[in-house]
């Protein structure tokens, strides 16, 4: 849990702590209860769906789905029931997987959301139960997404809408999907984004990836669910879907449909690893997140060392503390500067995902080396080993520095 997510009430004394848990526990005591009466009849496992994050509500159904189709879980006699708020990340999404899970919305306010996520936490009576099902999406489930199928589609009602979505935007060939995080949308959620401002960048950053896209013959769509800043792109091709046509549903079947998507640290480049569409991740922080197919790409941002007076190599980063930093402040209190990557080496690694899409792009056995050199950081046993994605060829061309 965030620094903003409200639990701080009670870690003020051991006193309202013991109280706290003792109000969850007698509610979870009364679900467990009532989930023994009738296990002779159904047996009900629940799981909490994050929904309130659009990564979390797309990662927690569809692992759970997957484990399933892969026998992971096991599933058979096991009716299994999740429980989202009434007001998720994204109704498309959820109305979707609602069509394969059994779905229960409850109201969860912000100042309750805490309570919820204690009760339907494994530190709980029911978390500790044989009632309950864990779901974290942790990004790093690499076999799912690679040996599972898609688990939602979309209906021939939600197709029609989806062209005629198209035709609004003035879409009318192949199109890739852009998004850039700013603080936007988790204010417009009265949510201070201090804690995680270092994955945000700049959304201008991307202007020649779009225009690049626009000379191929493709369309540009840029996403958001709030944002901070108009595009004020002038090119036809180029869309501001964030601040003009943007909607829970265009932002799942845009995503869906893409050529490819370009994303950042945060949770929206699920939505395209869903359909199994190709993604592209600049900006990368933590490194230790890749995207999770071998279809993907990912570039990093760069961190420069106050002490040393120079950027830190991925040796240094891996092998350190850094890789686990997860709040602004920790890059603050080491000394660290972090450096977005430029337009330059965003439209690099665009030119490179759309060449090897189109089956256009070669790697050079220099290429494989330093791909190689760069897995090699991560150990058996690291949180993200035997990631299937590819770190930017270009990138590596002209940061050789960095796997020293």
């Amino acid at each position: 849990m965030g620094k903003n997510d409200g639990i701080e009430f009670y870690n003020r004394s051991y006193a309202v702590r013991a109280l706290y848990w003792t109000v969850v526990n007698f509610f979870a005591a009364l679900i467990v209860t009532a989930l023994y009466l009738i296990k002779p009849f159904k047996f009900v496992k629940l799981f909490r769906i994050k929904s309130e994050r659009i990564g979390h509500l797309a990662g927690d159904c569809e692992m759970l789905l997957r484990r399933m189709e892969l026998e992971i879980i096991p599933a058979k006699g096991i009716a299994f029931i999740g429980i989202a708020s009434t007001t998720p990340s994204n109704n498309q999404l959820l109305k979707m997987y609602s069509r394969r899970l059994r779905i229960i919305r409850i109201p969860q306010p912000q100042k309750l959301r805490v309570f919820f996520r204690s009760l339907f936490s494994e530190k709980s009576w029911l978390g500790k139960s044989q009632f309950f099902q864990p779901v974290n999406f942790s990004s790093n489930e690499y076999y799912e997404f690679s040996n599972g199928n898609p688990q939602i589609s979309f209906t021939e009602t939600e197709e029609v809408k989806g062209e005629e979505l198209l035709e609004l935007m003035g879409i009318d060939d192949w199109f890739i999907c852009f998004h850039g995080r700013d603080p936007a949308y988790l204010a417009s959620q009265q949510i201070t984004d201090t804690e995680y401002s270092f994955r945000d960048v700049n959304i201008q950053n991307y202007a020649k990836a779009a225009e690049y896209a626009a000379a191929k013959g493709g369309f540009a769509i840029r996403m958001g669910h709030v944002v901070e800043k108009k595009l004020g792109a002038k090119n036809s091709k180029i869309v501001d879907y964030a601040n003009k046509h943007r909607s829970d549903f265009g932002d799942v079947y845009l995503l869906k449909n893409c050529k490819f998507f370009i994303g950042v640290t945060a949770g929206l480049w699920v939505i395209p690893e869903l359909f199994h569409t190709p993604v592209l991740i600049t900006n990368l922080i933590s490194i230790k997140t890749p995207p999770c197919r071998a279809s993907d790409i990912f570039i990093p941002k760069k961190l420069w060392s106050r002490e040393k007076k120079r950027l830190l190599t991925f040796r240094e980063i891996i092998n350190s503390k850094i890789i686990d930093y997860v709040d602004t402040a920790d890059y603050e209190r080491a000394g660290i500067d972090i450096i977005e990557n430029s337009p330059q080496e965003i439209l690099d690694a665009v030119e490179e995902m759309n060449d090897r899409i189109d089956g256009t792009f070669k790697y050079t056995k220099e290429d494989e080396a330093m791909q190689k050199k760069f897995r090699s950081f991560f150990k058996k046993g690291d949180y993200c080993y035997g990631f299937p994605s590819r770190i930017g060829a270009k990138f590596l061309r002209k940061n050789k520095e960095l796997l020293r």
